[in-house]
This record gives C-alpha cells, structure tokens and sequence, in this order.
C-alpha cells in the first residue's frame, strides 16, 4: 500500500503548446519512497510519445513532479499517419542530449529535448525499440512482412546497416501466417525487442514464438528461454539479461536484488471491453527500482512489486492497446 499520496495536476511551463495544455497530467505517488530510492528524482524526465490525438502525434516530456516542460508535435516526415499506433519508439541520447523517435514505415528522427528536428535515419522497416549504441549505432527490431526480412538491425547514423539477422529457424510456416493486429499485414516473425551486450552479442524478444534467444556476432542462437504469453522490451545489463515484459496481462519479470532472482509481477489495472494490455517501456533506474509503461499509465515500480509513483494523461487511455512508449532520463 502507498503509505503517502502526493498527488497533481501539472500545468505546462513555458514550451507548450495550446494542444498540450488541454492535456493535464495526474501524478500520485508514495513521495517519501520516492526520495528514498531515487535521490536525484528531480533531475529525472520522461519523454513519451503523445497519442491523444492520433491525427497528431507529438512527444511530451514531464518532471517527475507531473511539470509538462516541453511537448511538441512531430512533424509529418516523421511518422506515417496509417502507422502511428503500432510499434513507435522513443530513446535519449544522454551523449547528445537528445532524444531519438522511431515510426514503422519512417525511421528514425533526432530531437532536441525541446523539439527542434536535428536528423533522419530513414528505415521503413524498424519498429518497437532504439538502443543508441556508444559509437552512435542504432539498434532495432526490424520487419516481419516477409519470411526473408531480416529481424534485427543495426545501421550507423547515415542509414548503412552494420550488422543484421535473418532467424530462418523462427519464421513462422503456417498457409496463412499470422497478423499481429486488425488491418496489418502478415507476420512471420513478430521480432519486438533487441539489444546489443558489450561482448557483440544481441538478446532478442521473439513475440509470437514466446522464446527470448540471445545471438553472437555470426548470427548464431546461443542462448535461448521460452516464456509465456508474449515477451516485449528486454532489459539487458553487460551481459545479462535482468528483466523484461509480457501481456495479457501486463506483466514485468524483473531481477531482485534481494533475492538474486527473477521475480514476476503484473502492472494492475482496470481495463474495460477486455483490451489486450502489453508495454514498450522497461528500464532500472536504480538498483531497486524500475520504470514501466502500462495501457492506462506510466509507473515506477520496486523490484518487490510495490507501485510507488504513477503517471496519468490523456495519451495513455488505452490507445493503442498500451503502445505508449517512454523513455524515463537525467537531464543534464
């Protein structure tokens, strides 16, 4: 239980436009939690791609306290308006100080954290997730349209593909293969996470075949888990991989540090009309403490399970079946 509920509706500080001003956010947490597992809290920001009007998607970027300090549009060369709500990505570049978007059927655009565009990386195909490497690399999982595509990129800033993987072994060999939404094209491959460790491995979330494989740099399985019911973003440090999320319900499996194991706890909400719930967003931001998007919000969540601070705007209402990705970071 929350032994102490600090609770606000935050008004937008200078950056905003009118769009997001009519958009409050609602943030309710244990405050003393807070400060006692995160102690530089008030340098934290999460940036969040805003879907509450699909026609036009913007990032919002908030203070822990529930402060909106920039939240801006995206322009049209940055997302594709048939595909906005399936499998969009967001990351910070804490080198650059800026964060990174990424729409299915666009690519990749760079940002300053105010919103000012700086770079495209165009690649049709990627989805889901960035991983923004030390020599400046881009990490994805890639297309599933074909049973050829391959499942995992990594292209350099000028768009050259460095390194890819072609999971033949994977592909599904049903007549018909399988569609991952209403209205998508077909799936063979439904690839939703990868990572790249510092040895040159890649763990990799294999939704529809419900395995996580980790692969060395030759493309080969070394390493492979079957897990239940869909796993989404992997957590990888050095390494190791530490957590990671399912659906239906949106669950997280996270490391404890207590334990020194793999502990499993589903992100609690009341979700109407029996929608399916899954999450792009995972990270530990402290030893004991991780972030997590779920349908209906955004949380902080011990490695116990405890809910501890939660985030609440008109984005995150349940569209589109909890594709809300996030990224929580450290201003400078």
């Amino acid at each position: 239980m929350v032994r102490r509920l600090v609770q606000v509706v935050a008004m937008c500080a200078g950056l905003c436009g009118v769009a997001a001003l009519a958009q409050p956010v609602s943030v309710s947490g244990d405050a003393e939690r807070l400060a006692a597992l995160l102690p530089d809290r008030d340098r934290m920001r999460i940036a969040f791609i805003d879907l509450s009007d699909l026609a036009r998607p913007r990032v919002t970027v908030v203070r822990l306290s529930g402060e909106v300090t920039s939240s801006f549009p995206l322009p049209p060369t940055a997302y594709d308006p048939a595909w906005v709500h399936w499998g969009p990505g967001i990351q910070y570049d804490r080198h650059a100080n800026e964060l990174w978007v990424l729409f299915p059927q666009v690519g990749y655009t760079a940002f300053t954290v105010d919103g000012r565009p700086l770079a495209q990386v165009p690649l049709p195909l990627a989805s889901h997730q960035i991983q923004i490497l030390g020599n400046g690399h881009l990490v994805s999982p890639y297309s599933w349209d074909r049973a050829d595509d391959a499942q995992v990129v990594e292209v350099t800033r000028e768009g050259r593909v460095a390194w890819s993987w072609h999971p033949r072994d994977f592909v599904n060999t049903l007549d018909v293969p399988q569609a991952p939404a209403a209205g998508q094209p077909p799936s063979y491959t439904a690839t939703v996470s990868a990572v790249k460790t510092p040895a040159g491995q890649y763990w990799v979330a294999l939704a529809q075949r419900n395995v996580i494989v980790r692969v060395d740099a030759e493309g080969r399985v070394i390493e492979k888990r079957v897990v239940r019911e869909r796993p989404h973003t992997l957590v990888v440090e050095g390494e190791t991989l530490v957590g990671y999320t399912l659906r239906d319900p949106n669950r997280i499996v996270v490391h404890n540090r207590a334990c020194g194991c793999m502990r499993e706890y589903a992100v609690a909400e009341a979700l109407p009309g029996g929608r399916r719930t899954r999450s792009l967003s995972l990270q530990r931001v402290a030893p004991r403490l991780w972030f997590v998007s779920g349908v209906t919000g955004l949380y902080l969540m011990t490695d116990d399970g405890e809910t501890i601070w939660r985030l609440r705007h008109a984005a995150l209402n349940g569209r589109p079946q909890g594709f809300h990705s996030a990224v929580l970071f450290a201003a400078p």
